[in-house]
This record gives structure tokens, C-alpha cells and sequence, in this order.
């Protein structure tokens, strides 16, 4: 699974995927063994019990991602003229 099938959702402090890839993540989920809940809105309509510390790893990684995400928007916002080196120094920079 690609790390970008995930997005951070900063107010409920989770992630997401497109519905359409509902069961590969699930499965993919369960064979690594990472715990999750799904959500319908504020109902949970799904749950697995995995080994949870499997979940902050990924989580982690879901929040770098977002962050690097925010720091490209902004540079590109802030820098019409910008070179992808300049970006990628600005990434390091992190």
C-alpha cells in the first residue's frame, strides 16, 4: 500500500482513505496486524483489534506526510519563482 493512500485529517486526529480501496486497506490492515475503527460520521461501523503501537507508527507517519504536505503549500504560495531544489531544501529543513 502506498503511503499516499492515507490522509491526515487534523480535527479528528486520524486518517483516511478514498472509500474505493475500503477492503484492500482493511485487508492489508489485518495481515500487518494494525488495530483500527472505522467510522460512519461519529458511528463506528467497523473495528479491528490488532497490536495498537502497529497504529502509531502509522499514524506517525500519516502526520509527517501531512506536515511536508503543508510546507510545500505554503512555499509554493509564498514563492511563485520557486526551483524544485529550493523545495527540497526547504523539506530538509523540516
Amino acid at each position: 500500500m502506498k503511503s499516499k493512500t492515507y490522509r491526515f485529517i487534523e480535527s479528528r486526529n486520524s486518517c483516511s482513505y478514498p472509500s474505493s480501496a475500503y477492503n484492500k486497506v482493511i485487508g492489508i490492515l489485518q495481515i500487518k496486524k494494525i488495530a483500527y475503527v472505522i467510522y460512519d460520521k461519529d458511528k463506528i461501523i467497523d473495528s479491528y483489534k490488532g497490536i495498537s503501537n502497529k497504529y502509531l507508527e502509522v499514524m506517525d507517519k500519516a502526520k509527517e506526510r501531512y506536515r511536508i504536505e503543508q510546507v510545500i503549500g505554503e512555499y509554493k504560495l509564498n514563492n511563485k519563482n520557486y526551483k524544485i531544489e529550493d523545495l527540497i531544501d526547504a523539506i530538509r529543513d523540516l
